[in-house]
Protein backbone atom coordinates (compact mmCIF):
# COMPACT_ATOMS: atom_id res chain seq x y z
CA UNK A 1 0.00 0.00 0.00
CA UNK A 2 1.50 3.23 -0.65
CA UNK A 3 0.25 7.08 0.54
CA UNK A 4 1.21 10.11 -0.12
CA UNK A 5 0.95 12.17 3.25
CA UNK A 6 1.07 15.95 3.06
CA UNK A 7 0.59 17.35 6.34
CA UNK A 8 0.71 16.25 9.93
CA UNK A 9 -2.49 16.01 10.35
CA UNK A 10 -3.20 13.70 7.71
CA UNK A 11 -0.98 11.79 9.15
CA UNK A 12 -2.25 11.65 12.61
CA UNK A 13 -5.88 10.87 11.54
CA UNK A 14 -4.42 7.78 8.86
CA UNK A 15 -2.64 6.23 12.11
CA UNK A 16 -5.69 6.38 14.71
CA UNK A 17 -7.69 5.47 11.75
CA UNK A 18 -5.53 2.19 11.41
CA UNK A 19 -5.82 1.87 15.07
CA UNK A 20 -2.51 3.22 16.49
CA UNK A 21 -2.08 4.84 19.67
CA UNK A 22 0.03 8.04 19.22
CA UNK A 23 3.36 7.88 21.69
CA UNK A 24 5.02 10.87 22.29
CA UNK A 25 8.54 11.07 23.60
CA UNK A 26 9.65 13.90 25.64
CA UNK A 27 11.24 14.27 29.07
CA UNK A 28 8.73 17.33 29.85
CA UNK A 29 5.34 15.29 30.85
CA UNK A 30 4.41 13.11 33.27
CA UNK A 31 5.01 10.17 30.75
CA UNK A 32 6.01 6.23 31.33
CA UNK A 33 9.37 5.01 31.25
CA UNK A 34 9.75 1.81 28.75
CA UNK A 35 10.02 -0.59 31.20
CA UNK A 36 6.20 0.67 32.00
CA UNK A 37 4.90 1.30 28.36
CA UNK A 38 2.71 -1.80 27.22
CA UNK A 39 4.04 -2.60 23.95
CA UNK A 40 1.40 -4.89 22.89
CA UNK A 41 -0.92 -2.22 21.92
CA UNK A 42 -0.08 -0.84 18.16
CA UNK A 43 1.73 2.37 18.58
CA UNK A 44 3.38 5.28 16.07
CA UNK A 45 6.13 6.73 18.12
CA UNK A 46 7.06 10.30 17.29
CA UNK A 47 10.85 11.88 18.14
CA UNK A 48 11.04 15.18 18.33
CA UNK A 49 14.09 17.45 16.88
CA UNK A 50 17.17 17.85 18.84
CA UNK A 51 17.09 21.66 19.04
CA UNK A 52 13.17 22.13 19.58
CA UNK A 53 11.89 18.72 20.55
CA UNK A 54 8.55 17.50 19.43
CA UNK A 55 5.88 19.92 17.86
CA UNK A 56 2.56 20.90 20.00
CA UNK A 57 0.28 19.65 17.37
CA UNK A 58 2.13 15.94 17.81
CA UNK A 59 2.06 16.76 21.94
CA UNK A 60 -1.46 18.33 21.91
CA UNK A 61 -2.48 14.97 19.89
CA UNK A 62 -0.48 12.30 21.67
CA UNK A 63 -2.30 9.22 23.18
CA UNK A 64 0.19 8.77 25.63
CA UNK A 65 3.88 10.21 26.57
CA UNK A 66 7.20 7.76 27.07
CA UNK A 67 10.41 8.62 28.69
CA UNK A 68 13.43 7.59 28.04
CA UNK A 69 15.93 8.05 30.71
CA UNK A 70 18.99 9.56 30.28
CA UNK A 71 21.89 11.17 32.50
CA UNK A 72 23.33 15.03 32.36
CA UNK A 73 21.71 17.00 29.49
CA UNK A 74 18.92 15.09 29.26
CA UNK A 75 17.08 16.93 26.72
CA UNK A 76 19.51 16.06 23.63
CA UNK A 77 18.92 12.29 22.85
CA UNK A 78 19.93 11.38 18.92
CA UNK A 79 17.10 10.06 16.79
CA UNK A 80 18.95 7.22 16.62
CA UNK A 81 19.99 6.60 20.34
CA UNK A 82 16.05 7.04 21.23
CA UNK A 83 14.96 4.85 18.57
CA UNK A 84 17.48 2.14 19.17
CA UNK A 85 16.89 2.18 22.77
CA UNK A 86 13.14 1.87 22.11
CA UNK A 87 13.58 -1.03 20.13
CA UNK A 88 16.46 -3.56 21.34
CA UNK A 89 14.35 -2.62 25.09
CA UNK A 90 10.81 -4.00 23.89
CA UNK A 91 12.68 -7.09 22.43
Amino acid sequence: MYFVITTLKVVLIALRAQGYQIVATTPHKDAYFLNDFDITKKSAFFFGTEKEGLSAQVLSQADTFLKIPMVGFYRKFKHLGSSGYCITTTH
